[in-house]
């Protein structure tokens, strides 16, 4: 049984991974939303950008084939809104995955007839080729430099991915500013004096 000090110290440290930088979305050039099997994550910028296309002038939804890869067609095949999707995502890396929820789940079109260009980057494994992968990817399609990045990630992996993003552009004259959006931080909490 987990004791409430021990409880104490666990939300100490899920608030110091997430790096909450922003509790609210505002607009900025770019978004990246990494893979993971934390649906809520991907659910909370697609909404936002439903909503509000205007936030970003690209999104880049990245994540190839790692060694969480299973769990993320797990939780698709698991969740209600999304179970239709289980055969057609088997084998696709996270991105694509992400981005087929967006086109069957949100009005994809209608947020790219706003303005908001969509970047699919299906090479990266981890949060180091994230960040990596994710500036080949702009450079390759001669996007410009985004001068404010806004990161999604798992909120365990928000402060290790943003660390990554700013050694993937610390050589860059004038890099982005980047902020972390880990969309929400767990907590554990006691409930029926159970933690």
């Amino acid at each position: 049984m987990i004791d409430v000090d021990t409880a104490a110290n666990i939300n100490l440290i899920a608030q110091y991974l997430a790096l909450e930088q922003s509790t609210n979305l505002q607009p900025v050039d770019c978004i990246v939303l990494c893979g993971s099997s934390i649906l809520h994550c991907a659910e909370a910028i697609f909404s936002a950008l439903q909503t509000t296309p205007i936030l970003t002038k690209i999104l880049v939804i990245c994540g190839g084939k790692g060694h969480s890869t299973p769990y993320l067609y797990d939780a698709v095949a698991n969740n209600p809104r999304y179970a239709r999707l289980r055969g057609p995502i088997e084998g696709l890396p996270e991105a694509s995955v992400l981005d087929m929820i967006l086109e069957q789940s949100y009005d994809k079109p209608a947020i790219e007839k706003a303005g908001c260009r969509i970047v699919i980057e299906t090479h990266s494994t981890n949060c180091g080729a994230n960040a990596t992968e994710t500036r080949k990817v702009l450079k390759s399609l001669d996007i410009p430099m985004p001068e404010t990045m806004l990161i999604i990630q798992d909120p365990t992996m928000s402060r290790r991915t943003f660390a990554s993003f700013q050694k993937s552009y610390a050589e860059s004259a004038t890099p982005p500013r980047f902020l972390s959006f880990p969309a929400f931080v767990p907590r554990l909490r006691q409930q029926d004096g159970d933690l």
